[in-house]
């Protein structure tokens, strides 16, 4: 059972549902454009998702547990989409997945370097195994939340990922990380 503040338990269906879209919204952002869609059609997408979930709110718990079935509802919409349209998955898109916090000039550029030397050993791998690593480094969903987005065994996520790693390391070990 998930624990809940005083607060949350009170809170307005209306006001659960936006903190819940603030909070998911950037990462489902990311997640739909890794299939080449444009922003503007995956907020689109993002939005259709959410008007379906409050037309749900009755049967719904409007709580960070609701993530892995707004991840799995855009994925099918992106697919959906694709398919309408007829567009191929592509690779994705470069994007930053070491966050750059530090202010000193030397470290905030080796770890542009490392952002870079990990993109492209990403881009190397197959399209579901860049998914699983997504998910599972930068959008920070565990196994089974992975599991049922993607509609494939927790087995099948922890190999993808043994490869995603195997391979990155492999990758920043020859530039001498």
């Amino acid at each position: 059972m998930q624990h809940r503040s005083p607060m949350q338990l009170h809170s307005p269906p209306e006001k659960q549902l936006e903190t819940l879209y603030y909070s998911c919204f950037k990462g489902l952002l990311f997640y739909c454009m890794q299939f080449h869609i444009s922003e503007e059609d995956s907020t689109e997408m993002i939005n259709d998702v959410f008007v379906s979930v409050w037309e749900k709110k009755h049967y719904l718990e409007l709580s960070e547990q609701l993530k892995p079935y707004l991840y799995r509802s855009v994925h099918n919409k992106a697919l959906n989409f694709l398919a309408k349209r007829k567009l191929p998955l592509i690779e994705f898109e470069q994007r930053d997945v070491v966050p750059d916090h530090d202010a000193d000039p030397l470290t905030s550029l080796e770890t542009k370097e490392l952002q870079s030397l990990i993109h492209q050993a990403m881009n190397t791998l197959p399209n579901k195994c860049k998914q699983v690593f997504v998910l599972s480094r930068v959008e920070g969903l565990n196994h089974q939340q992975i599991s049922d987005i993607m509609s494939v065994s927790t087995k099948t996520i922890e190999n993808q990922m043994t490869i995603a790693l195997r391979k990155i390391r492999k990758a920043l070990k020859n530039h001498g990380y």
